[in-house]
């Protein structure tokens, strides 16, 4: 998956560099504000990000941001490797969540394979594009979120699939934990939360996952979803990336929270109870994980999607 924080380094603004300029990407002072503090600041932020020329390089930091063509490839690249392991029969019964939707990158192809997608953004700015991105598909819903949890509304079903694609790795820790907690709560009794964060460069654990712990509770016999090939991208990474761009990540609330792994690894299990956590870490400063509820309470005949209860 094409890395924005590895996007950003090959332009100069590298792992030390993050944490050397408290004013320059690492939220400097939110995480000592309130949440609702912490949230407005993180809004503003990214309303601002969303009314620039570059709003979709900050959406998909991927050198061909310009190319609706490489955007849309690179899209379906992303997305099929956060949806590793899960069969498309199994998925098409199930309920999606995307946390931080932005512009609806992630939308129109989600909804093509689930039953429903829901998708929410702190950003009303992006979620107006989503709505636009998104006209005409009878199974999707976008809404703005607070930033420290789902959505009301979207709180009438349990999800199969709760989804956060570079998303964290922009946020302050007392957002993610609201956020995780709240959406963990709506996972079904099979559900899967497949989320991204910043992890701390300088932290030497390196998790790896093997692949059956990725994998949803499904029939085995369910046709895989087939990986999606990454475009070839603009060898040059800092060239595909206006100066001016660069210098709003160095000025703006844009880097969050730089997490340990063994910190990572103890906070998803508090914030997600019932569920196994499973790191993979791929680069330096990146980590990957994937929750999924442990056990199960429930009817054998209970359709998916209604609640359930785990432990």
């Amino acid at each position: 998956m094409a890395s924005r924080l590895a996007l950003l380094r090959a332009a100069g603004v590298n792992g030390p560099t993050l944490r050397a300029r408290p004013a320059a990407c690492t939220l400097a002072g939110v995480q000592d504000l309130p949440d609702s503090d912490a949230a407005r600041r993180v809004r503003d932020t990214w309303n601002s990000l969303a009314a620039t020329p570059w709003r979709d390089f900050f959406v998909a930091s991927h050198a061909g941001w310009r190319d609706p063509r490489l955007f849309d490839a690179q899209a379906a690249a992303d997305l099929g490797h956060f949806l590793a392991g899960l069969g498309r029969r199994w998925l098409a019964r199930r309920h999606v969540l995307e946390i931080g939707c932005g512009v609806g990158r992630l939308a129109v192809p989600l909804a093509a394979l689930a039953h429903s997608y829901t998708g929410f953004d702190i950003a009303d700015a992006m979620v107006q594009e989503a709505r636009r991105h998104c006209a005409g598909l009878a199974n999707v819903r976008l809404l703005t979120g607070d930033g420290t949890s789902v959505p009301a509304i979207a709180r009438d079903r349990r999800y199969g699939v709760v989804l956060a694609a570079a998303v964290f790795i922009h946020c302050p820790r007392q957002l993610i934990e609201a956020t995780v907690r709240s959406a963990a709560a709506l996972l079904d009794r099979d559900g899967t939360f497949r989320l991204q964060l910043r992890v701390d460069a300088d932290d030497r654990d390196a998790p790896l996952v093997d692949a059956a712990q990725i994998r949803a509770q499904q029939d085995p016999l369910d046709e895989p979803l087939p990986p999606a090939p990454a475009p070839d991208q603009p060898a040059d990474l800092a060239s595909a990336v206006p100066g001016e761009a660069l210098a709003l990540t160095r000025s703006s609330d844009y880097g969050g929270h730089p997490f340990r792994v063994a910190e990572a690894d103890e906070a998803l299990r508090e914030w997600a109870p019932g569920c196994r956590v499973a790191l993979h870490r791929p680069e330096r400063h990146q980590l990957y994980a994937v929750l999924t509820r442990r056990t199960v309470h429930a009817d054998a005949g209970a359709t998916p999607g209604q609640a359930a209860t785990t432990d």
